[in-house]
């Protein structure tokens, strides 16, 4: 296997990897939706403590929700910066070698 025919490989798997974070990033931040305005009802809740303990809880769990989203995010930008380097070294390889007599 040539190395263009490596880089090809290689880039349609970046490819189905950057879809998947794609999508996964997107149902996530539905999921996180939903927590967010789980969270809100709660303001409209008589107070008392067992409350308070719940929306302090969820609170937690937004935000490590929110951080599970953001590494996912950060392997997004790493997939799509993979990508551009494979492209780029699929055009570096496609150059002419030099002279040809």
């Amino acid at each position: 296997m040539s190395d263009l025919e490596k880089y090809k490989k290689e880039l349609n798997d970046l490819e189905s990897l950057s879809t998947y974070l794609d999508t996964a990033i997107t149902k996530l931040r539905a999921k996180q939706l939903v927590v967010k305005n789980k969270v809100e009802d709660l303001t409209t809740w008589e107070s008392g403590n067992a409350k308070d303990a719940f929306q302090q809880e969820m609170e937690k769990y937004f935000d490590d929700f929110t951080k599970k989203i953001d590494d996912v995010e950060k392997a997004e930008k790493e997939v799509k910066h993979a990508k551009t380097m494979v492209k780029h070294l699929m055009m570096i390889e496609d150059l002419p070698k030099g002279p040809k007599f």
